[in-house]
């Protein structure tokens, strides 16, 4: 049996492990690196998301008051606890949740005021107000 000469020089073309290593390593370096860039990122989406929810439940105040009148409007708003003011706005957004717990966002809070031309009241999670419009 003859043997030719690319035979007796043929080189394992695989990576090593530690060249393996070494490219896990540094894509965990970057990794790590990024990470605190997408936590900023997430927390300021969901500070933008609850702000429009915020101005969504202000929109629906208002069609509710248009809707049955100031007068109305205030005796059925008055001694309502959070949840049941917002049932009492339900049918003027766009796909509500089941309940004002559900359409809050990462622990913020949303407080309705005891007169319903007053903007709903947002708080982060350590409850500080936050201000939009």
């Amino acid at each position: 049996m003859h043997l030719s000469n690319n035979s007796r020089y043929r080189t394992n073309r695989g990576f090593t492990l530690a060249e393996i290593l070494v490219v896990v390593v540094i894509i965990g370096i970057l990794a790590l690196m990024f990470l605190p860039e997408t936590t900023r990122t997430k927390g300021m989406a969901e500070l933008n998301l609850v702000k429009s929810k915020a101005s969504s439940l202000n929109m629906a105040q208002a069609s509710y008051i248009g809707a049955y009148g100031l007068d109305t409007a205030l005796t059925q708003w008055a001694g309502k606890t959070n949840d049941q003011r917002y049932a009492l706005l339900k049918p003027f957004i766009g796909y509500p949740p089941p309940t004002l717990a559900d359409y809050t966002v990462a622990g913020y809070a949303i407080t309705f005021p005891d007169n319903p031309h007053q903007p709903v009241a947002v708080a982060d999670p350590g409850g500080t107000a936050v201000v939009y419009q």
